[in-house]
């Protein structure tokens, strides 16, 4: 990509907006800012240079608290976003101007309004993230609310999605474009979930053995740090990283689990040595790690051979 890109935490400019592009799934760039910092001149810059609809990221709490429920969608459109009903915040007249929809988007990131504070429908649009946020659903909406948290300390962020000057969605080049023109950092949804994942789906394995020392009995230890997700979102991150699909996936850790890999965490943990020893050697050969007919097999056993050997080199 030919645009710096990133979040930097104190960098003095927590308060201004900032473009996050999902380029996992959409392809889709946004503007993006924390609620709580919303502005009249940043909601209309926002409007002018994005040109989409502007909606406000929330949490299923807030949407709980304030009794918005979901859309009820009747269609088969895909969307992974929940929207509720568009709400005005009760201040406001018409609801449309770039100052009302402020009013509206800080009052949603105030935690002291009400259900009755809102009329419905309105002009501002919430989508509704999931509990666990990237760690439960990898979406533009989870994006917006993790940095709005990191920015702001609340998780609640509006955005604006970037179309380009004939109202299509904007390419990526576009995209980095614009953000050269306003010099505005680029996040990449990617990015937030990678690091998301590094940070909090993690489980710290610690071994120790009892070895004497100068006549006196010591333990040294040694700690892992495993990769633990719920099952569906480990085969996801396999899927992502790797490019295994599921059905590949579920033949290696029944592998594993035959030979004797009974344990859930060690037998994990296998899978991924397994693969990063595949890709490693694909990648060496110039590769894309895929299996043929009969190929996953003798790739399991010379990797057990290898593993086995590279295990007793470390004394694990």
């Amino acid at each position: 990509m030919g645009h710096k890109s990133g979040y930097q935490e104190g960098n003095g400019s927590n308060d201004k907006p900032l473009i996050i592009v999902d380029d996992v799934e959409q392809k889709t760039g946004y503007w993006m800012g924390a609620a709580r910092y919303a502005t009249p001149e940043q909601v209309n810059g926002m409007i002018k240079t994005g040109k989409g609809l502007v909606y406000v990221c929330i949490t299923e709490e807030k949407a709980e608290q304030l009794n918005l429920p979901l859309m009820t969608s009747h269609g088969s459109s895909g969307s992974t976003k929940n929207f509720t009903v568009s709400v005005d915040y009760k201040t406001t007249s018409t609801g449309i101007s770039a100052y009302e929809r402020a009013d509206t988007i800080k009052a949603l990131a105030d935690d002291a309004t009400e259900s009755l504070d809102y009329r419905r429908p309105g002009h501002i649009f919430p989508l509704v993230g999931k509990a666990n946020g990237l760690l439960e659903r990898q979406s533009i909406v989870e994006g917006v609310l993790e940095l709005s948290e990191e920015i702001s300390g609340q998780p609640v962020g509006y955005m604006c999605e970037i179309l380009d000057d004939n109202g299509e969605i904007a390419s990526i080049t576009e995209i980095e474009q614009l953000a050269r023109r306003h010099d505005v950092p680029i996040v990449w949804l990617s990015e937030l979930i990678r690091k998301k994942l590094e940070e909090h789906c993690r489980l710290s394995m610690v071994r120790y053995a009892e070895r004497e020392t100068s006549g006196k009995p010591r333990k040294n230890y040694s700690e892992d740090q495993i990769v633990h997700f719920t099952d569906l979102l480990f085969v996801d991150y396999c899927e992502k990283q790797f490019g295994v699909n599921k059905g590949i996936y579920n033949t290696i850790e029944s592998w594993f689990y035959k030979k004797g890999h009974v344990d859930i965490v060690e037998r994990r943990k296998t899978v991924l040595r397994f693969l990063q020893f595949v890709d490693g050697s694909n990648r060496e050969n110039n590769r894309k790690l895929k299996f043929g007919h009969r190929g996953l097999v003798p790739k399991l056993d010379e990797f057990t051979v290898n593993d086995l050997l590279n295990r007793r080199t470390l004394n694990l």
